[in-house]
């Protein structure tokens, strides 16, 4: 199974709260293949297909399959992860049957960006499903301050919004010991710096300004390699690109997780360059999270990144440097000093601050709103 990060949020809540003696189901279309070594219990689904032009159908078969469990599990409180369709087909469910519910939205379900062609919001009709249904719920979760606004601009009150960040393995991430050599494996001389950048090829993540930069730094008599990996990442290279800077960019496209014996994100493989990294870059010009940026933080790397929505609500300026909103002339200057420069206090602030993200505080903070609900 694909773990992205709204599936990775799913199980670490879940099975901390699992842990803490709470009975938690997960209802889905996709479960990793070992779920039997996890604490909670998963119900399969299938998946839906053309929800857009079947919704309605899909919307009352919904209602009749969830009342059905509800029956059967009594569930105190439902948690729907993701606002279309899932959140806007059962909205009337919850409130027509006075079932405790929050909905937490994590991504194109809640942003729009026409730039970037992000959101199902630009489409009308799911637009006014998503405006005429979010607001039903008891409680809204916004990950970061970008998200509150986006709830606050379709008229959802203040009082019904929480803002709990995402989460990471914090601890596993900080005492992670090496497993390969990354210099070795991609012939990265030992006297060269690592530029690290995670995340899939999308035109919100601003790849097409690194090889700009990279000649930069070059030019600068910089020995650098900018390690990028995310699936679709080896499409933003293209023929034009001079040979002395193609050698200087790594693109990995997916990373082994043969040897992975559970659900552990970010995988062993990733933590691995983000542990031999010396810089994380962050290109993104959009984000409803930048779960990379405290992943990186986690693994005591300094950061650049651009003052963008999504990402500064993330980001501290004690660990590392926030660039003015597509000036990439002082992005890759702040990139020269971090990586030439002492960074050690970035690294240690680094370190200090994603430990706030743990997964264990962050699963209490849900429990919290549970019981501002349902009660003790």
């Amino acid at each position: 199974m694909h773990m992205g990060g709204l599936q990775i949020f799913v199980h670490n809540i879940a099975q901390r709260q699992a842990e803490y003696g709470h009975e938690v189901s997960i209802i889905t279309h996709a479960s990793p293949k070992n779920v039997n070594n996890y604490l909670y219990s998963i119900i399969k689904v299938t998946r839906p297909r053309g929800v857009k032009y079947l919704y309605k159908i899909y919307k009352y078969l919904s209602h009749k399959y969830i009342i059905h469990l509800q029956e059967r599990y009594q569930f105190d409180i439902w948690q729907v992860n993701g606002g279309f369709p899932y959140g806007t087909m059962l909205a009337d469910f919850f409130l027509a049957y006075k079932i405790p519910s929050v909905l937490r939205c994590s991504g194109d379900d809640i942003q729009v960006s026409d730039e970037f062609e992000y959101g199902v919001r630009r489409n009308n009709y799911i637009n006014n499903l998503v405006i005429n249904n979010y607001y039903k719920f008891n409680k809204l979760i916004a990950i970061t301050k970008t998200v509150k606004k986006e709830y606050e601009k379709i008229n959802i009150s203040e009082d019904k919004i929480e803002l709990i960040p995402n989460g990471i393995d914090y601890k596993r991430i900080k005492e992670f010991k090496s497993i390969f050599d990354i210099r070795r494996k991609h012939n990265i001389p030992h006297d060269a710096k690592i530029i690290l950048s995670v995340g899939r090829q999308h035109p919100k993540k601003n790849y097409n300004i690194i090889p700009r930069i990279i000649k930069f730094l070059i030019d600068n008599n910089s020995n650098i390699y900018w390690i990028v990996i995310g699936d679709g990442v080896k499409s933003i290279i293209g023929d034009d690109i001079e040979r002395n800077i193609k050698k200087h960019i790594i693109l990995i496209d997916e990373l082994n997780t043969n040897n992975q014996s559970s659900v552990e994100i970010p995988t062993d493989e990733l933590v691995n360059y983000y542990k031999q990294a010396d810089v994380f870059a962050m290109t993104s010009m959009l984000e409803t999270f930048g779960i990379v940026l405290i992943e990186a933080m986690a693994a005591g790397l300094p950061v650049i990144c651009f003052d963008a929505p999504g990402i500064v609500d993330v980001m501290s300026p004690e660990c590392g440097f926030i660039c003015p909103y597509g000036d990439i002339y002082t992005f890759q200057n702040k990139l020269l000093g971090l990586l030439f420069d002492d960074s050690d206090d970035f690294s240690r602030n680094s370190l200090h601050y994603s430990k706030s993200f743990s997964w264990d505080r962050i699963s209490m903070m849900y429990l919290d709103v549970y019981s501002k609900i349902v009660g003790n």
